[in-house]
């Protein structure tokens, strides 16, 4: 369930309700400028709401799990890092479509999952995620968090509404410039998903088990920044990697 804590100590609030257009606007302009448009996306959403970190997560709802894929701000899981999602209380509701926001992450008998000891010894005391969504389903959150105690947390969640939108062009173009090449074998696998097959009959083609050809696709869906075998062969194919 998520967190709608607050605390008065140290809070710092904000006229978030009219800073959305004018985020979204500038976040747009960001994530169509030049090189790395998802980490200066990120910084502009730090920036605009005054907190000292900003991270976005690729979301896997088949894996159960969330990858750093961007940062800006101070550091706490690096790009790359790759979790099961019920570990962090940030992610645990992300797949479900669902929000968190915390002002007083001491104070909640809620953020006591594995990760979140972490985020509270590198000095973190309260946060916010938003999932961000494609054709419904949750693909990746958009997460904030700060070093004192804000009330305003469950607010800054509410003002991030419809930023996911704007942020998926930067993420689509950020998996095609930075995640690996695709192996052979996730070329075989990608064909015969394009051809309809199922993980059972891709590995009866291919003579693997079927849990290695799950596995394979796993890695596909993480370079594609796919949630599932339709739009892995989507976005393959607006990238060219389909005939």
């Amino acid at each position: 369930m998520s967190s709608w804590r607050s605390c008065a100590t140290g809070a710092r609030m904000r006229p978030v309700g009219n800073v959305r257009a004018t985020l979204l606007e500038r976040i747009a302009v960001a994530a169509h400028r030049g090189d790395a448009p998802l980490p200066r996306a990120a910084e502009v959403v730090r920036t605009t709401f005054d907190v000292d970190r900003v991270s976005v997560a690729r979301i896997d709802t088949a894996a159960g799990s969330f990858e750093i894929v961007a940062e800006s701000g101070a550091p706490l899981l690096a790009p790359g890092t790759v979790l099961p999602v019920d570990t962090c209380s940030y992610f645990a509701g992300a797949p479900d479509g669902r929000v968190f926001g915390d002002g007083d992450f001491d104070a909640s008998s809620g953020f006591r999952r594995p990760l979140d000891g972490v985020i509270l010894a590198a000095g973190f005391h309260s946060g916010c995620s938003v999932p961000i969504h494609r054709g419904g389903r949750a693909v990746a959150a958009l997460s904030l968090s700060a070093a004192g105690r804000r009330v305003d947390m469950p607010r800054l969640a509410d003002a991030l509404e419809g930023v996911g939108d704007v942020l998926l062009p930067a993420l689509e173009v950020h998996a095609a410039a930075f995640d690996p090449g695709l192996t052979h074998r996730e070329r075989q696998l990608l064909e015969l998903l394009d051809e309809g097959l199922r993980f059972k009959q891709i590995a009866r083609r291919l003579g693997i088990s079927e849990a290695t050809a799950k596995t394979h696709g796993r890695n596909l869906f993480r370079k594609l920044f796919a949630s599932s075998r339709a739009e892995a062969v989507h976005l393959a194919r607006e990238r060219g990697l389909l005939r």
